[in-house]
């Protein structure tokens, strides 16, 4: 796939060194972007339930990105939300994220950097995936309390049923109610419950 070589033209900047857009694209920019989605927002949505909030934030996350990779940034969103869903920890949101921006320095079709290899961007990125689930497996902590965190999920959704049922369907907790809904049947698909 070809990268908009318009965004290109108007936001490139020839002068800048190599190593200093390494930096940023590798720290500063993992550490914003998680900050503004997995904290501020992930922090504003939750009381839509996981559901939404992560397909919020990824969506967001995604508008966010270069064109030619948006689509990428949408899967990499979802897997980020994900991640801290699972283990709750903003700094393995930050490595995954760090990891996986490594492949934009790494996997170019062509000299000019203007076209991505995203089947290699993808590999690359499973790879990230594999190796943070065997992180999260090996460690006991994660484990523990990503399965309390769906058992409150259950709790809550019976809650936000309950409130549904109470409040005569207002737009906010009929979404938190569908998105609760919606946790539970992954938890349930998933077999943590």
């Amino acid at each position: 796939m070809q990268a908009n070589a318009t965004y290109y033209e108007d936001t490139a900047r020839t002068d800048v060194p190599v190593m200093v857009l390494y930096i940023v694209a590798i720290i500063v920019a993992p550490l914003w972007e998680e900050f503004i989605f997995r904290k501020c927002m992930w922090n504003e949505l939750k009381i839509f339930g996981l559901v939404c909030t992560v397909i919020v934030t990824s969506i967001a996350f995604m508008l966010l990105h270069d064109p030619g990779v948006r689509i990428y940034a949408l899967g990499t969103g979802i897997v980020l939300g994900i991640i801290l869903i699972i283990t709750n920890d903003f700094k393995m949101c930050f490595f995954y994220h760090a990891f996986n921006n490594m492949s934009v320095f790494t996997f170019y079709k062509d000299v000019a950097r203007t076209q991505y290899d995203f089947q290699k961007m993808i590999i690359w990125s499973l790879a990230g995936a594999a190796i943070m689930a065997l992180f999260i497996l090996v460690n006991k902590n994660y484990r523990t309390a990503f399965k309390e965190r769906w058992i409150s999920a259950c709790e809550q959704c019976k809650s936000d049923f309950c409130e549904l049922r109470e409040n005569k369907k207002t737009r906010r907790y009929a979404c938190g109610m569908t998105c609760s809904a919606a946790a539970v049947l992954i938890a349930i698909a998933t077999g943590f419950i």
